[in-house]
């Protein structure tokens, strides 16, 4: 049997090994730091009778500290930033912004770390960054990040994760079958090499993803023409402006890309990435529906991270901070109201363990 991935293989053997070195860095097996020594030191960590956070020993933080997000202000990953700082500044001695900038165009998040470090205060925990995962970890395989910006996830520090979102598995409204799970499958067995999927290029999570389930399913290999036409037309936007013109069958999309289409009618949602249930969607199938088990990752991981620079008891008061903020009620009522939002916290060593598993998943396949 032909390997599901073959293609693209180095980018998800990156995964599990850039990952493998992670577990030393912000978040390890303890949740305080290790001195030179390899004792753990004692960060102190306090908070007042109103539950706000104290600084630490070394005045951190002294000033008002600013989260960094590489896309507009009325993106998912911004929506997202402003509302942790919202929430943050309840438990914070110092205030926190929100900054959204569109001018990351090469590399986005990589970019925007770079930016980071080189700023003041970056390499001290004042400037954090709304980081996607495995998408970023992915772009080091397609992107010459490593030789152009000298960064790897080595330079990389994980304060917390916050939530998984999962995708979308969507279709256009022409197509000619009905709009379930269980109609594209039926389709895809008997009409092989025909499904339009539009994809992205080499190395794309989202149709990692969807390949992983095509393949658990007995569906075929979407990178084979022999069972899906694979069409890579850009990002995620442009995939599903794509389907939703009929340009394309199929995509795997996220809630805020594909809300719209929907509204219009152009698009038809069939299936929805990893175990959780949505209620808006309570016909849309999801893997506990179709009896996949260990699903890999369910989607897109969001997670704050600051660069490996950043002293180990300012990383941890950080995760104090934001772990105390997206535990208010307020924070959770606010981002559970968002479609496929709801928060799922995850310390460092937690998200790296999520990680190494999706990278196990795609690199087990048949020779």
């Amino acid at each position: 049997m032909k390997s599901l991935i073959a293609p693209w293989r180095v980018a998800v053997v990156l995964i599990a090994l850039i990952l493998s070195a992670c577990g030393t860095q912000g978040g390890g097996e303890s949740d305080e730091p290790a001195t030179s020594d390899g004792e753990t030191a004692a960060c102190n960590v306090e908070t007042d009778g109103d539950g706000v956070l104290q600084p630490l020993a070394d005045g951190f933080p002294e000033r008002e500290m600013t989260i960094i997000v590489a896309d507009n202000p009325t993106a998912a990953d911004a929506i997202l930033a402003q509302t942790l700082a919202e929430s943050a500044s309840k438990y914070s001695p110092v205030a926190i912004e929100v900054e959204a900038r569109e001018d990351f165009e090469a590399f986005g998040s990589w970019e925007a770390m770079q930016f980071i470090m080189d700023t003041e205060g970056g390499n001290e925990g004042y400037l954090q960054h709304v980081f996607s995962a495995p998408g970023v970890v992915l772009d080091l395989h397609g992107a010459p990040i490593i030789d152009e910006l000298g960064l790897s996830l080595d330079d990389i520090d994980e304060i917390i994760a916050l939530e998984t979102r999962p995708y979308y598995v969507v279709q256009s409204k022409d197509v000619p079958w009905e709009p379930t799970w269980e109609a594209f499958a039926d389709y895809a067995r008997e009409n092989p090499g025909t499904i339009r999927y539009m994809g992205g290029g080499p190395g794309t999570n989202t149709d990692l993803n969807l390949a992983w389930y095509l393949r658990e399913l007995d569906l075929g290999d979407l990178y084979d023409p022999d069972y899906y036409v694979h069409v890579n037309v850009g990002g995620i936007a442009e995939r599903v402006l794509a389907v939703a013109a009929g340009e394309g069958d199929i995509t795997v999309s996220t809630v805020d890309a594909a809300q719209p289409h929907f509204d219009s009618g152009q698009l038809e949602l069939i299936f929805i990435t990893g175990t959780q249930e949505v209620p808006e969607f309570p016909d849309v199938p999801n893997a506990t529906d179709l009896g996949i088990e260990n699903v890999p990752l369910p989607g897109s991981t969001k997670e704050i991270v600051v660069p490996s620079t950043v002293d180990d008891c300012h990383v941890q008061w950080l995760y104090e901070l934001y772990r105390t903020a997206a535990e208010d009620p307020e924070y959770v009522e606010t981002r559970t109201a968002i479609p496929m939002s709801a928060p799922s916290l995850r310390n460092s060593e937690e998200t790296e363990q999520l990680m190494l598993d999706l990278g196990l998943h795609y690199t087990q396949v048949d020779q």
